[in-house]
């Protein structure tokens, strides 16, 4: 009996830049942006990735996966790729899944590549995500997995310093603090702000859950290694960046009366 594949998520469109080009026999390229969804937590080796849509693009023998917005590298995966015996004229990505064994595909050309992964669920109140603060650049250097490994360190110092702090997100909890409360932030930040965390390439902010779906902080680390912010909130994820209040309109002072005239 065949195992039955469940198509997870697929959406491939066309436009420049050329992220995988299917060659005609004619010799013609067709640029694509190819694009997947995980529809669940899935890990590719050292690499987890949480579920949402991926720009897919091919480096050597590695699949990369970014933001499809920012662009941003979330990581890149060791892929296998074989020749097909048809030739395609414009590439996909599929994303299949049989139990808990997940394949992303790129086919293009007469090539088919191929990177396997596993569904996996991280433990409660441990959940933690990294974004680079430089979220505008288009390509970052180093190479696609800089960006990755800076995020595992210091997803790893987190997950090493986290006892530390773990019962402020049950006081948090027990005593209703919301964010930015002063007594959760003088429990947390003044701990956090001595970490040592690794040295990156450039400024990244990191996010922690301490207690699963109720609170966590987040904290800004420099290429240093140190923690130069720390901010705490309440609920499943961090608040959007409040917006600055607008600037008071300008209050007019009355002029003066004239002095009155001296009378005869």
């Amino acid at each position: 009996m065949k195992r039955a594949e469940l198509l997870l998520g697929v959406s491939v469109l066309f436009s420049a830049p050329l992220d995988a080009a299917a060659e005609r026999r004619d010799g013609a390229q067709v640029p694509a942006v190819l694009q997947v969804v995980l529809d669940a937590p899935t890990r590719f080796g050292a690499l987890l990735l949480s579920p949402r849509a991926y720009r897919v693009t091919i480096a050597g023998e590695n699949l990369v996966f970014a933001d499809p917005t920012t662009m941003v590298t979330a990581g890149s995966v060791a892929a296998e790729s074989s020749e097909q015996a048809t030739v395609v004229e414009r590439p996909s990505a599929t994303v299949t899944r049989d139990g808990a064994q997940v394949i992303v595909s790129v086919r293009y050309a007469d090539r088919l590549v191929r990177a396997s992964g596993t569904v996996v669920t991280p433990p409660a109140g441990e959940e933690s995500w990294v974004s680079f603060g430089d979220k505008q650049a288009a390509a970052l250097p180093g190479g696609a997995g800089e960006e990755a490994s800076a995020a595992q360190l210091v997803k790893a110092a987190l997950q090493r310093y986290l006892g530390g702090v773990k019962h402020c997100g049950d006081l948090a909890h027990r005593h209703r603090w919301e964010t930015d409360d002063p007594r959760f932030v003088n429990c947390v930040c003044p701990i956090a702000l001595r970490w040592r965390m690794p040295k990156l390439s450039r400024e990244l902010e990191a996010h922690q859950i301490l207690a699963a779906a109720k609170n966590g902080f987040t904290l800004t680390v420099s290429p240093a290694g140190k923690v130069l912010g720390c901010r705490v909130w309440t609920g499943a994820q961090p608040p959007v960046p409040p917006t600055p209040p607008a600037a008071p309109a300008p209050v007019e002072t009355p002029s003066p009366p004239p002095p009155a005239e001296p009378q005869p």
